[in-house]
């Protein structure tokens, strides 16, 4: 069960949020570049999102392990 829920520490979900839309948000825009450019900028971007993703996914992870603490 989880016992202890700091809320104080919600406000510390923004930054993975955000990085999370950066990412989505550089693969949508780069969808538009491969159209325009080489397809080497728009796959370059694509990576570039994809990593900014799964930085934030973890962490989301790190600071939902330390908002649900189990004490």
């Amino acid at each position: 069960m989880i016992n202890k829920i700091n809320f104080e520490k919600l406000s510390y979900l923004l930054l993975p949020v955000f990085l999370i839309l950066g990412g989505v948000r550089t693969i949508i825009n780069s969808e538009f570049k491969m159209w325009s450019n080489t397809l080497a900028v728009g796959v370059q971007a694509q990576l570039g999102g994809l990593l900014v993703i799964i930085i934030g996914l973890v962490f989301l992870i790190i600071i939902l392990k330390d908002i649900f603490k189990r004490t």
